[in-house]
């Protein structure tokens, strides 16, 4: 999505939505909101952002010309882990339209303890992501310079091939980053219960710091699903698989001597 070229060409007639995802998880790579709509509305479709990565703190997609904005409140918003939900939000006469439609034949309710937690959560969401950045960013810029680190992914650091696009639909960088080793990813995974604070684990957006592998392979047959072009592009960022890290809360210190460990247990 981030090739404009390619989404314009992708449209037709019968095109009635496009979707996209930025930052893209786990590559880190952006979508130019402002661009893409533009290229949606001309064809007369609607555009949807799923921005969970960024959160509604970083990324008012809306503000951007997206008619919808889509976060998981599993991840940064309610910031815990121990809430399953999901919000999307527009126009009040576009989300009008989902709860007619939508909402009476697939249902919309949180259940209510989820919907209190979530609250309760909102009151921090600023100055988690806060945190979660300045960590997130100490934790790049220690990679970059780590032997055994191949290609470093996060929007915050200066050299991200679309920095310039992050600053200006992006006011925080999140939390969220991903790497290339040059050794065997698995022998980092093996060591992982020696670790004091990065857990092994799929999600994001905990307190935690969580690290995860996905190999390109795998996002090609379950995911991407990308031409052969589209895969040589995904593989100049991730190579053959990245490990996903997602900065939590701890002292940023102990962060990286976690990962010091992992990386070069000598």
């Amino acid at each position: 999505m981030s090739d404009l070229d390619a989404v314009a060409k992708a449209m037709r007639a019968n095109t009635k939505l496009v979707h996209v995802e930025t930052p893209c998880n786990p590559t880190l790579a952006l979508t130019d909101i402002k661009a893409i709509a533009r290229i949606a509305h001309a064809g007369g479709a609607k555009l949807s952002v799923d921005a969970t990565v960024a959160s509604p703190i970083s990324t008012r997609a809306c503000d951007f010309g997206a008619d919808y904005a889509i976060h998981s409140l599993t991840k940064y918003i309610s910031g815990h882990g121990d809430v399953l939900g999901g919000v999307v939000s527009g126009a009040a006469s576009l989300i009008g339209d989902l709860r007619k439609d939508v909402g009476v034949h697939l249902g919309a309710s949180m259940h209510p303890m989820a919907a209190w937690l979530t609250m309760r959560s909102l009151t921090t969401l600023s100055a988690r992501l806060a945190l979660h950045e300045k960590n997130a960013l100490a934790v790049a810029q220690h990679l970059q310079n780590h032997p055994a680190v191949g290609r470093v992914n996060y929007p915050g650091l200066e050299d991200h091939p679309q920095h310039d696009l992050a600053k200006a639909q992006m006011s925080n960088f999140s939390g969220l980053l991903s790497f290339s080793i040059k050794g065997d990813p698995a022998q980092v995974l093996d060591r992982i219960a020696s670790a004091k604070h990065i857990k092994h684990a799929i999600s994001l957006g905990k307190p935690q710091t969580l690290v995860f592998y996905l190999p390109t392979d795998a996002l090609q047959s379950n995911a991407f699903r990308l031409s052969p072009e589209g895969l040589d592009r995904l593989k100049s960022i991730a190579g053959e698989g990245v490990l996903r890290l997602s900065v939590g809360l701890e002292p940023v210190s102990e962060i990286i001597t976690d990962l010091e460990m992992l990386l070069d247990p000598a």
